[in-house]
């Protein structure tokens, strides 16, 4: 009976983890093409700015996180060395990447937001491309253990017909220190607090600005609609609403991969506990999410993006309405 109830369980956990993996593919080929339109978007003169550089940044960790993802179901099973030397470095150092670009863009708009003035001195388009650099050296550096975790993998010696002995106080440390609470902390907490603290100042922040303005727009009836597209301030407006967007994903999706981390954290048998071994995968995936659905969060929330990407990719509707409009004027 004991046999027959694992055979089961392994065949759902199959079952499961085939299902995810499928997941992730579609999640990979849907958030690479969207990111790269976001990019050809975000590289647009008009919206040159040092939040658009970080949002290119994020589009790029992004996408290479959902290819390395993409990577780690569809590469071949005996490829052990593949997959440690190569694909979960980069997916990790891509998962850091977009963790903190996600960090210093909520930063940015914080700054911008509450210290205006301040902020043309601090938020430059040089500043940004430094962090953006900072962010790529961290990020490397901190994943240079799981570059060199293939060295410790014991090897077999066939002539001998034993195992080549490894550095076991390096895997204790990778294992136990590393993985488990440099990992959690720097991927998760810090990030995580940061940002759910910074999105509360801004909204706040935010609420006052509206009110200020509703305020300032009542002696100003006369002003029309077009020039407020044109307006620095609408741009830096739709800019911020997207920050608040993407970071609000980023809390939701980020939340069961922080829970699963901070359980293993505290109790490491808990590991292979089912209830827990199936927030790995489902966490993953969620991670997946996030990083292909920011493109959603233009389109929905950026006014500006929305105008630039349909010039850009429907062009065959305006030059339809461009054609309309002229044929009415004649006719008129």
């Amino acid at each position: 009976m004991a046999s027959e109830y694992e055979g089961e369980s392994d065949s759902y956990s199959a079952d499961v983890f085939f299902v995810v993996g499928i997941v992730k593919i579609g999640l990979a080929c849907f958030g690479v093409i969207a990111n790269l339109i976001a990019i050809a978007v975000l590289i647009d003169r008009s919206m040159r700015s040092s939040t658009s550089a970080i949002l290119i940044s994020l589009a790029v960790y992004d996408s290479v996180f959902l290819l390395a993802s993409a990577g780690v179901v569809l590469g071949p099973s005996d490829a052990i060395w593949l997959m440690l030397t190569v694909i979960y470095p980069i997916r990790y150092i891509a998962q850091m990447g977009s963790v903190y670009s996600t960090v210093i863009v909520t930063i940015e708009r914080f700054i911008v937001v509450a210290y205006p003035m301040k902020a043309r001195i601090i938020c430059t388009l040089s500043n940004s491309r430094i962090l953006m650099v900072v962010v790529f050296i961290f990020c490397v550096g901190f994943n240079i253990p799981r570059c060199l975790l293939f060295l410790m993998i014991p090897e077999v010696n066939s002539t001998a017909n034993a195992s080549i002995p490894f550095d076991s106080d390096y895997m204790n440390f990778h294992n136990n220190i590393y993985e488990r609470y440099l990992t959690t902390i720097f991927y998760f907490l810090i990030p995580y607090n940061f940002i759910v603290l910074l999105n509360i100042r801004l909204l706040m922040t935010l609420r006052k600005s509206k009110k200020r303005t509703i305020k300032l727009s009542r002696h100003h009836h006369d002003r029309k609609a077009s020039s407020a597209i044109n307006n620095p301030a609408d741009k830096e407006d739709s800019l911020t609403t997207i920050v608040v967007g993407i970071t609000g994903c980023f809390f939701v999706c980020c939340f069961i991969p922080m829970v699963y981390n901070l359980i293993v954290l505290c109790e490491p048998t808990l590991r292979n506990d089912k209830s827990t071994f199936y927030l790995l995968p489902v966490g993953d995936t969620m991670l997946c999410i996030n990083s292909a659905t920011d493109f959603i969060f233009y389109c929905l929330l950026g006014r500006r993006f929305r105008s630039l990407f349909r010039k850009k990719f429907c062009r065959w509707r305006h030059h339809r309405r461009d054609t309309m409009t002229s044929q009415n004027t004649g006719t008129l």
